[in-house]
């Protein structure tokens, strides 16, 4: 089951990208339609639509770091197991 998540993490790191983007767009999208015209129901809606694309590259940057640590420490220890 570990190996099979594993294996499976650039499909979850995407998945769960995509979510977040989600997530951020649509209440970006609620509160410019709630507010209206008000220039601050517009700030913060497109904020929120910026800020949703920010946490999704930046869960998917921080994800794919650590998942490249582990398949460089993996990879380092089977060839240091092999000497």
């Amino acid at each position: 089951m570990k190996s099979f998540l594993f294996d499976m993490a650039d499909v979850i790191i995407y998945g769960t990208g995509a979510l977040w983007l989600i997530t951020g767009v649509w209440s970006g999208i609620q509160i410019l339609s709630n507010i209206g015209e008000a220039s601050v129901g517009l700030i913060s809606g497109i904020l929120a639509i910026l800020l949703g694309i920010m946490f999704s590259a930046l869960h998917c940057l921080i994800c794919f770091i650590l998942v490249d640590i582990r398949r460089y420490t993996r990879h380092t220890a089977q060839k240091m197991s092999g000497r």
